[in-house]
Formats: structure tokens, C-alpha cells, sequence
């Protein structure tokens, strides 16, 4: 068992055990006839305030506490024990009120886009480095000019020197809507979708009908689909893990200002201790 093996064993150990607890003590409150929601409610408010300082924590990194990846795999364990209070904290049911729904609600959307995060954040810094070598967003654009403005250049020749439009239909036909589109953000997920498929298809089909004078060109047309798919790949992962940034911060700071209006409207309507 190696050490990352170790460390997610003994954090699943320490969640189970803070699991256990809180329903052990939920269960004790209930026998005492004292008011579990209210324990409860305070409990995961205090864990959505601690997981929020995570994001704080990041932005002050002369606030050496912790290194970074603790800070992670607390977070990621707080946030799965903050579900199961949730759960606890609603009785397993969907809430009545339209403040209360609202709350759920936003709960429901932190918590699903953390986990997509945390998938997303896991798998996409591995598969890009397969794309080739990362690129710098701002460059993206110019660097997709440019393998347009190869492809084009490789047609022309075509057209002139060979005096054939076999490369040119095909281009004008497939390969010019390829390199002129601007990646769905969805690529990073299937860069091997349907659509590339069908491409390589049709590149593999039109190679058998081109004379021989063709094909190097064609084989260069080929090496810039390749550059260009691996660009189109490490742009939409990364504007992929920006958009569920975009998601899943501002939804947390509403689910923090939220529940302390909860809290507060709660503890001053009736709840007691």
C-alpha cells in the first residue's frame, strides 16, 4: 500500500468515525428530548464557515498553516461530512419552505459542482499532458490562426503546382470547418466524440482516392488536425476547470450568507438549546 493509498484509508477511517458520532449524538439528543436540529444546524454551519476558509486560504498563501494538498483532503472529507449533516439536519426529507428550499437548493448545487470539481480537477491535468505541452490561454487564438493559415497554404499548393481539386473539395468540404471551429467546452470531456471519429473516417477514405503526388500533402494536412485537436483539447479543459470555479465559488459564499441568515432567523423564531 503506498502512501496516497495510506492517506485515503486513514481519512475514510476519520470520516466514519465523525459519521458515527454525530449520529450517535444526534440519537442521544433525541432520547434527552432536546433539539437535534438545532445542534445539528449550528454543526454544519460551522462546517460550510470552515470550508469557505479554504478558498480564503488560497487567496493569503503567507498563511502557511498547512500545506496546500492538506488543505484539500481536509476539504474534500469536511465536505462529504457536511452531506451526511445536511441529511441529518433536514431528516432525510425535502424541506417545506421557500427560504428552506432555496437553501437546499444552493446546498444541493456547492456540493454536486465539488464533486464535479474534484473529478474534473483529478483527471483533466493528467489527460492534457497527453495533448501535448500546455498552452497559455491568451495564445490560444493566434496559435489557432496560424495552423488555419497552414492548411490553407497547403491547399493552394496543392491547386497549384499539382493543377488537382481532389485536396481543395475535401478541405472546403471537411478540414475548413474543423479548423475554423472554436472547441464546445464539452470537448475536454469526449475528444474522442463522434465527431472526431467521423473525421478520421473521412480522412482515411478521401487518402485512397488521391494520386500519389497528393498524399504528402495530405500527411502534413493530417499532422496540423492532430496540433489543432490537442489545441482544441487543452483549451476547453481549460476553460472547463474555470467554469466550475465560476460555479461553485459564488455559490458558496451564498450558501454561507444564507444559512447564517437560517441560523439567525431560526435561534431568534423558537429554536432552543
Amino acid at each position: 500500500m503506498n502512501r496516497f493509498q495510506k492517506r485515503r484509508l486513514y481519512s475514510l477511517a476519520a470520516l466514519a468515525v465523525a459519521v458515527v458520532l454525530t449520529l450517535l449524538a444526534c440519537r442521544a439528543l433525541d432520547i434527552a428530548l432536546r433539539p437535534s436540529p438545532t445542534y445539528s444546524g449550528l454543526l454544519l454551519l460551522a462546517t460550510v464557515l470552515g470550508l469557505t476558509l479554504f478558498n480564503a486560504r488560497k487567496k493569503l498563501p503567507f498563511l502557511v498553516v498547512l500545506k496546500a494538498s492538506t488543505w484539500m483532503q481536509i476539504h474534500i472529507y469536511v465536505g462529504l461530512f457536511s452531506v451526511v449533516v445536511f441529511l441529518l439536519h433536514c431528516d432525510f426529507k425535502l424541506p417545506s419552505g421557500v427560504f428552506e428550499s432555496l437553501l437546499a437548493a444552493v446546498f444541493v448545487i456547492v456540493s454536486a459542482s465539488g464533486v464535479i470539481g474534484l473529478y474534473l480537477t483529478r483527471s483533466l491535468p493528467r489527460k492534457m499532458t497527453n495533448f501535448g505541452e500546455p498552452a497559455i490561454p491568451e495564445q490560444i487564438p493566434a496559435r489557432r490562426r496560424k495552423i488555419q493559415d497552414e492548411a490553407e497554404a497547403l491547399v493552394l499548393k496543392s491547386e497549384a503546382e499539382l493543377h488537382s481539386s481532389s485536396l481543395t473539395d475535401f478541405y472546403l468540404n471537411h478540414l475548413r470547418p474543423f479548423f475554423h471551429r472554436r472547441p464546445h467546452v464539452l470537448f475536454a470531456l469526449r475528444a474522442s466524440g463522434t465527431r472526431m471519429r467521423e473525421l478520421d473516417e473521412q480522412i482515411g477514405s478521401i487518402s485512397r482516392y488521391l494520386a500519389e503526388a497528393e498524399r504528402p500533402l495530405l500527411k502534413q494536412l493530417c499532422e496540423l488536425v492532430e496540433v489543432k485537436r490537442n489545441l482544441d483539447y487543452q483549451s476547453a479543459a481549460q476553460r472547463l476547470l474555470r467554469l466550475w470555479l465560476f460555479i461553485h465559488i459564488p455559490f458558496t459564499y451564498s450558501l454561507l450568507i444564507l444559512a447564517i441568515a437560517h441560523a439567525a432567523l431560526a435561534l431568534s423564531y423558537g429554536a432552543r438549546f
